[in-house]
């Protein structure tokens, strides 16, 4: 398999609901089990961040669909290319808001805009996989 990621982000138009998340997540869950993806998306106040992997072909064509999605503007992929491995091997799509855990510490999100630029795109990887890592022990402990 030609195994490639993706990191990218985004400016959502729509306020942060559980409707909106739970809608975005099943529609993700079903394309990306079909292309054979995984990913995480993170909501850090009114900006999406998603790492996705998968095979090569399949996942430039998840981004192109991403891109068109009305739900957001000023979609950026920051980093691209091909993987070793999976990251994220058992995530059709994992998510957490800022409620659980957040860049505040990590990036400017002052005057309405997160700068993404201000820190490495590999630290943006460890982050949502930590998070991934961190939604599955806390399940499993539950």
């Amino acid at each position: 398999m030609d195994l490639h990621y993706a990191l990218y982000h985004s400016k959502s138009l729509q306020p942060a609901s559980a409707t909106l998340h739970n809608d975005i997540l099943q529609v993700s869950a079903r394309n990306n089990a079909r292309d054979h993806l995984t990913g995480f998306l993170h909501r850090e106040a009114d900006y999406f961040i998603q790492y996705i992997e998968g095979p090569k072909t399949r996942l430039y064509n998840a981004l192109a669909r991403i891109g068109r999605d009305t739900r957001h503007s000023n979609f950026e992929v920051i980093q691209n290319g091909p993987a070793e491995k999976r990251l994220l091997p058992d995530w059709k799509m994992g998510f957490v808001d800022p409620g659980l855990m957040n860049l505040s510490e990590l990036l400017d999100v002052s005057d309405g805009r997160l700068d993404i630029r201000a820190i490495d795109p590999f630290d943006l990887v460890i982050f949502l996989v930590s998070n991934a890592g961190a939604l599955r022990a806390s399940a499993t402990a539950a």
